[in-house]
């Protein structure tokens, strides 16, 4: 398992709250939260031909980063480490366009598409922050 000054920086760079509107300074936890959070806005989508190919789609990209960031963290090497949060990192990407996606489709003016479009992109700062900064040579 890898130990880097990256990693344990990760655990403070989260703003993201939990259920009683507490900080979550934890990227594991927020990244969970991020993945159980898609799930919840997917279940509230009616099911058209359209949303039937997004919504499987999201869900897998969503649930994608937190189980490659699990990866990154139990990573055997630097190189394993860096491939991982790279994964991660485009999944958190990939999420954003289908949200975007899914809003159009089903038309809605929920805010919560808007707070995940920004989580999302919120997360691909933090992990292309720590791939700058894990070395790389």
């Amino acid at each position: 398992m890898i130990k880097t000054q990256n990693l344990q920086n990760a655990k403070t760079q989260d703003k993201s709250k939990d259920q009683n509107n507490q900080k979550i300074y934890n990227l594991e936890k927020r990244l969970e939260k991020f993945f159980e959070r898609i799930i919840k806005l997917c279940k509230k989508c009616p099911i058209t031909p359209i949303t039937k190919r997004i919504i499987p789609q999201l869900v897998a990209s969503g649930g994608s980063v937190p189980a490659n960031w699990a990866e990154a963290t139990e990573a055997m090497s630097k190189k394993d480490f860096i491939k991982s949060t790279k994964i991660c990192r485009k999944e958190a990407k990939e999420s954003k366009v289908w949200l975007k996606g899914l809003k159009i489709a089903v038309n809605s003016s929920d805010p919560e598409f808007d707070l995940l479009i920004q989580e999302a992109n919120e997360l691909t700062y933090i992990l292309t922050s720590i791939l700058t900064k894990t070395d790389t040579k």
